[in-house]
């Protein structure tokens, strides 16, 4: 915010073909404001944040951890800004490690995952 800043905007087939070869890239836009001299949204590409667990944990708790998580949502937004942007309906987007299946069988349960 001390300096003016641009934002080389990734978009169209560029960021197709970038998604395409490294699948944990996401569609994520630069808003407006956000860095001092960038006075238009920019589209670009982010790696969405992930909650990993040891394969060996069980089943049953990774569902228990899932399900806190997404049936307290309001309280994650309260508690971090980038909160408001995680929704049941996004959770797997940019997903490219295998689900652990106790998180595995709360998103089919919810119908996000097949």
């Amino acid at each position: 915010m001390t300096v003016d800043c641009v934002i080389v905007p990734i978009d169209g087939s560029q960021r197709d073909s970038l998604m395409k070869k490294y699948p944990f890239f996401t569609k994520a836009v630069v808003g407006k404001g956000v860095y001092k001299g960038t006075e238009a949204d920019v589209p670009t590409v982010a790696v969405m944040a992930i909650l990993v667990a040891r394969a060996e944990m069980e089943e049953a708790m990774a569902y228990q951890i899932t399900k806190a998580i997404f049936e307290n949502l309001k309280d994650i937004e309260r508690a971090h800004a980038k909160g408001k942007e995680l929704t049941l309906q996004t959770a797997l987007t940019g997903m490219s490690i295998p689900l652990h299946p106790g998180a595995e069988k709360y998103f089919k349960e919810k119908g996000v995952a097949k």
